[in-house]
């Protein structure tokens, strides 16, 4: 995550590769998160050393627009009162959020030309972190199970063509429920989600060939 962030990334690399051959392991394999803080191109990322990249969702570069932007710059401009004015002892600051069409998100990233790189998509049943941020939040709320699995076909799609052992996807998350995000059963919900990841894998077995599920924040 981050990995131009890193100091001297390429020669860390070669250091923690060579380590793992020195153990006895027959190599490492890493990868490099394109999240909206990624800065390099693909392939300056590749020629660092890593091995791949993963298309993190929900990245704020693929959001359509919000639904609720007009209440938002209101809400951020009395914020900015109650700080002008020294009130944040007196008042409670409301939370600021945007809130977006979980199906546009689907829609948009489907759509996203096939990266010419070996790369990683990255799906999301849900997405809410309100319970970590009181401003600037993001609200993504999807209760339909077979919207998250056509945009989980999509992405074994994408990888259909890769080397068995690198035909993989990136769930987010098994359990983040930080950010309200998570394949792993609630009450309002139950099972559905895992259902659908189990029914698109089969169908997409039958079909088309074998895929591997990463699940992120295990």
């Amino acid at each position: 995550y981050c990995a131009d962030h890193i100091p001297a990334i390429r020669e860390k690399i070669v250091t923690w590769k060579n380590a793992v051959i020195l153990k006895g392991y027959p190599g490492l394999y890493l990868c490099a998160v394109k999240s909206h803080r990624f800065n390099l191109s693909e392939q300056e990322c590749l020629e660092l050393g890593f091995d791949a990249l993963v298309d993190f969702q929900p990245n704020p570069n693929d959001l359509p627009k919000r639904n609720n932007y007009v209440s938002k710059i209101i809400i951020t401009y009395m914020n900015k009162l109650i700080d002008l004015l020294n009130m944040q002892k007196f008042v409670v600051k409301p939370p600021t959020y945007a809130r977006f069409d979980y199906s546009k998100i689907v829609d948009a990233v489907a759509h996203k030309p096939v990266s010419l790189h070996k790369t990683f998509p990255c799906v999301f049943p849900n997405w809410d972190n309100t319970a970590r941020k009181n401003q600037d939040a993001a609200i993504i709320q999807n209760n339909d199970a077979e919207l998250y699995a056509q945009w989980l076909h999509n992405a074994l799609w994408r990888v259909k063509d890769h080397p068995l052992e690198e035909q993989i996807v990136f769930v987010n998350a098994w359990n983040e429920w930080a950010e309200g995000c998570h394949l792993e059963p609630d009450l309002i919900n139950g099972r559905k989600f895992i259902q659908a990841t189990r029914d698109t894998l089969n169908r997409f077995d039958e079909r088309s060939g074998q895929a591997i599920i990463g699940k992120e924040n295990v």
